[in-house]
């Protein structure tokens, strides 16, 4: 069966009222409204909510916290006491290592500079070189007991452009300098190279003779014709002002 919500209230407070307003039986005693009677019956309501109250003070009592459910309180404070109690008994000892330190640090700082190697070579109270040195003033491959010399008659021997102008145990070679050359038969070995061999200079070739092209220096030898000249020198001709009477390979590169 459906019901509204309006009719609700309505018939549960019609029920409220139609209890309360039926009149006692004739057989039981009719209440007493007077002012003893009220007091008294207020008392005794009173009386269940007071033991409550009381019931409710002894539960929050501290006593009531077992081990199972420590109070709270009492923790935080058991651990303050203990902390303070624990950092008063420490000692701190770290200033005392430190002090300790450096008092009995030892100086082990050695004197490392060394004394001063005295000077004992002999002091140079010779006569000064005035000439001209000729270990470093002559040419390379001129020997200092044999120059530089401006002419041939100063060693006593005669000039020169090839070693077959020179007797077989001499070679001819630059007595002078590079700027003013001199080319005299001395004593020293002749070289070797042949024409074709790149050198440096004449005591590399075993004619004596080394002469520069565009990109190198070979060794030279006499000739007649081109014919005469290995690969790379095939240009057979008189060099002029050499004072020889023969032709000479020349480079062609």
């Amino acid at each position: 069966m459906y019901t509204s919500v309006e009719t609700k209230p309505a018939v549960v407070r019609g029920i409220f009222e139609k209890r309360h307003s039926l009149a006692p039986p004739a057989n039981e005693q009719a209440l007493d409204f007077s002012e003893d009677s009220s007091n008294s019956q207020g008392m005794k309501r009173l009386i269940p909510f007071f033991i409550s109250c009381l019931l409710v003070a002894c539960a929050s009592d501290d006593e009531g916290y077992d081990d199972k459910n420590p109070n709270p309180s009492d923790a935080g404070k058991d651990v303050a006491a203990d902390t303070v109690a624990t950092d008063s008994n420490t000692k701190d000892t770290a200033t005392n290592d430190v002090v300790d330190d450096k008092v009995t640090q030892p100086d082990v700082i050695p004197d490392a500079i060394p004394e001063a190697t005295p000077d004992t070579n002999p002091e140079d109270t010779g006569v000064p070189d005035v000439g001209p040195d000729v270990e470093f003033d002559a040419p390379a491959d001129v020997k200092p007991d044999i120059g530089p010399v401006s002419s041939c008659s100063e060693l006593s021997t005669n000039e020169c452009f090839s070693n077959k102008d020179c007797v077989d145990t001499l070679r001819c070679s630059n007595a002078g300098t590079e700027t003013d050359p001199v080319p005299c038969c001395v004593s020293g070995p002749r070289g070797t190279g042949k024409a074709g061999t790149p050198c440096k200079s004449e005591n590399d070739c075993e004619s004596g003779v080394c002469i520069e092209g565009t990109s190198k220096q070979l060794c030279s030898k006499a000739c007649s014709s081109n014919d005469d000249c290995p690969d790379g020198m095939k240009d057979c001709r008189y060099i002029w002002g050499s004072g020889s009477s023969d032709d000479w390979c020349f480079p062609t590169n």
